[in-house]
């Protein structure tokens, strides 16, 4: 933690727009494939349901838990916070409500598709369709094994899980939303909730084996199956239907029209057929775009025009009033299998075979213009976001623990700061936490370096009252900690790091073998302090690193001035005890020494980087070093606090250290981010080898690609996202 920097922790959980509450209760939908022959459906069909609740999807990483915004009583006799209201509803500050929250005014007043879950790790059978429930809050899975698997708000009516069943190729939701349809690739289909059956193709005695989509008629009654070869089937009352034509052999999807008569059909190559009414507003073939892995095809409920999707995660939008449309890189190793979207939101969500769900888009538009064909983003967010709550044995703690640090190896415990008088931000101790990886808090489980009785000897004559922002890396067969520490240290002015090495059997710190290695002090005799907060361990083809953020403060005023990053290599040496030192110097070196440290992240010309550089996280994928940092310029009238200012930054360097090398480095673009003031982020993977970044979130941040939860102003709150595994810039971590 930064000298002064101080915030607490929220006392409930809470969401970010672009996640919600998984409520996910379904078939187990994970039976393996039988090879039996599809059953036929008919009025009953719904008796085929087995209705156990089974693998929910509640193991999936991705996934929130909810809370209504903490609000203002309202004194004007309007809305002045989002506690209670509907979506959509106006309050106070050019905002709207969307699930509790509030978010920057939308074009119609429209909250955005929202992620609620996947179902990665759940379904033996690959996923093969996903249908929205009206309200836009929440959505089905559907399996091949017809398993379903449910999410936000969308309720369970059954599903054909461990019945035999291996061919169904898509489902469709009623327009109640209360039940829904299953079809085979025979053309059976099947009825769930308030679903009415409308018949089949093989009670009709139609003997088919290539349909590939079912569509309901929005009006009612009754749906569409549509075939490979563009023939569709209108049953139960829907209009009567018209076909593609002779010589079609690739229809992927089918897509009813939300506003008028008539449906699309999609082929593998973007071929679109308007069919019975329906607009035509394009296709890939007629703009000279030549694909062949088009999956499917969803249209947008708010105007004209629709949407189609590749396996590779390509959107490709088409019609005038499509104006919601955004792009979303693909990151599973799963190809896609379909998309879906709502009346009720703006956006869609895109599934994958594996059950992975992607979300887009991730912001609010901030104009009506459409997108440019094959145009796409990474958005960091996009996988699903959580806030982290802290516990130990008395409940929750609201005591601004943090920033915490995985254990090599471990996924299951991180170490972390540990306030020793709550809400006392002057005094910590370093413990031990165990992650709940699906409620996603953590809980204290000992102490590993203990200072709630006072000060405590480490080597170098130096005592220790206070020790925090732990960092951990494995080296010479022994696991390190390195902190930010106070006490009585001969010749610091400020905040140094210290660090020493962790038991793996006591899991407590050796104090005669804990040292200072960056000594906070007035070492370059400007008339400033420098201190060395927030320490980072790196380890890097058999070196080890340590950086830490030098903020530059007033000697006699106290006022800080800026913040640069700078780093040290380290080296054990045994005639100290085994004690890791700067390997340049073979002892403690001070924070802004400019001959044995390296300014790794300075301070630039613009008004984005010439005050503040200040690395949160340090991590590597085996070659290349990635840094985040909060980054703030001279156009802050406070630049430090309140941190309205800060903006997210991730950089990259082949080199562990040198002058500059993050400011010069490969910058992940800021359209990549969000509009974010978090820090501190640190690497984290769990049990399911997933990677995400933990830090700091603060709820006043403004601009295109906000993650708004909802608090004091200027207040602090643990946060947690996934990387996508396959982006660009990380590559495969």
């Amino acid at each position: 933690m930064l000298p002064g920097f101080a915030p607490r922790l929220r006392s409930r959980l809470a969401l970010v727009v672009g996640v919600l509450a998984m409520t996910a209760c379904g078939s187990s939908g994970a039976s393996p494939d039988s090879g039996a022959p599809d059953a036929q459906a008919g009025p009953a069909d719904a008796s085929l349901a087995d209705g156990a609740a089974g693998s929910d999807g509640s193991a999936d990483a991705h996934a929130s838990d909810a809370a209504a915004s903490d609000g203002a009583a309202d004194t004007d006799g309007g809305p002045t916070s989002c506690a209670g209201q509907a979506d959509g509803t106006p309050i106070a500050g050019g905002q709207i409500c969307c699930a509790s929250l509030p978010i920057p005014v939308t074009a119609n007043g429209r909250c955005p598709a929202t992620f609620h879950g996947s179902a990665t790790g759940v379904s033996a059978a690959p996923i093969v369709g996903a249908a929205a429930t009206p309200s836009g809050r929440g959505y089905w899975l559907v399996a091949r094994d017809g398993g379903v698997f449910t999410y936000g708000d969308a309720a369970f009516y059954g599903s054909l899980g461990g019945k035999g069943v291996n061919n169904v190729v898509g489902m469709a939701t009623d327009p109640a939303g209360t039940g829904y349809w299953l079809a085979g690739a025979d053309g059976g289909v099947f009825t769930f909730g308030s679903a009415t059956f409308g018949g089949s193709l093989p009670g009709n005695g139609v003997t088919v084996s290539n349909i590939v989509g079912i569509a309901a008629n929005p009006a009612g009654p009754g749906y569409w199956l549509a075939g490979k070869d563009g023939t569709v089937y209108a049953l139960g009352g829907a209009p009567a239907a018209t076909s593609a034509g002779a010589g079609v052999a690739n229809v992927v999807g089918i897509a009813a029209n939300p506003s008028g008569p008539g449906y699309w059909l999609v082929g593998s190559d973007g071929g679109v057929f308007a069919l019975d009414g329906a607009p035509f507003d394009g296709s890939l073939p007629s703009q000279k775009v030549a694909v062949s892995d088009i999956v499917g095809v969803a249209a947008n409920p708010q105007g004209n025009g629709y949407w189609l999707l590749g396996a590779d995660g390509g959107v490709f939008t088409f019609g005038t009033g499509n104006t919601y449309a955004s792009n979303a890189l693909h990151f599973s190793s799963a190809p896609l299998v379909g998309m879906t979207t709502s009346h009720e939101v703006f956006g869609y969500w895109m599934v994958a075979s594996d059950g992975e769900v992607f979300v887009a888009p991730n912001a609010p538009p901030e104009s009506t213009a459409t997108p440019a064909i094959g145009a796409s983003e990474s958005f960091l967010g996009q996988l699903g976001s959580f806030e982290i709550t802290v516990w130990d044995a008395s409940g929750q703690r609201n005591c601004n623990e943090g920033p915490f640090a995985q254990i090599p190896g471990d996924p299951t415990h991180v170490i972390g700061r540990y306030n020793n008088a709550c809400p006392n931000t002057t005094n910590w101790s370093l413990a031990r936490w165990t992650v709940d990886w699906t409620g996603h808090r953590l809980t204290f489980d000992r102490m590993i370096f203990d200072t709630r009785a006072g000060s405590v000897a480490i080597a170098g004559g130096n005592s220790l009252s206070t020790y925090y922002d732990a960092t951990i890396l494995s080296y010479g067969g022994e696991l390190w900690v390195a902190g930010e520490c106070g006490g009585t240290i001969a010749g610091a002015g400020t905040a140094s790091a210290c660090l020493g090495p962790l038991s793996t059997s006591s899991w407590v710190m050796d104090p005669a073998r804990t040292n200072v290695v960056i000594l906070g002090n007035q070492s370059l005799n400007d008339g400033y302090l420098y201190s060395a907060s927030v320490p980072k361990l790196l380890a890097l083809q058999g070196g080890a690193y340590l950086y830490w953020s030098a903020v530059k403060i007033g000697a006699t005023s106290g006022t800080w001035a800026a913040i640069t990053e700078r780093g040290t290599q380290l080296a054990e040496f045994p005639k100290t005890n085994g004690l890791l030192w700067a390997a340049r110097t073979g002892g403690a070196v001070g924070s802004a020494d400019p001959t044995y440290t390296d300014e790794v992240w300075g301070l630039g010309s613009s008004n984005a980087d010439d005050v503040v550089a200040d690395i949160g996280g340090i991590f590597t994928d085996g070659t290349s070093v990635f840094a985040n940092g909060s980054l703030a310029g001279s156009a802050c009238s406070q630049p430090f606090w309140p941190p309205t200012c800060y903006a997210l930054a991730f950089a990259k360097s082949e080199n562990p250290l040198g002058h500059d090398i993050f400011n010069t480095g490969t910058v992940l673009p800021a359209t990549e981010l969000t509009t974010s003031t978090g820090g501190e982020l640190r690497l984290f993977t769990d049990p399911g080898h997933v990677d995400y970044l933990w830090g700091s979130y603060f709820t006043n941040v403004t601009g295109p690609r906000p993650m708004p939860f909802t608090g004091t102003a200027n207040v602090g709150y643990l946060l947690g996202y996934a990387i996508p595994p396959r982006t660009p810039f990380f590559g495969g971590l």
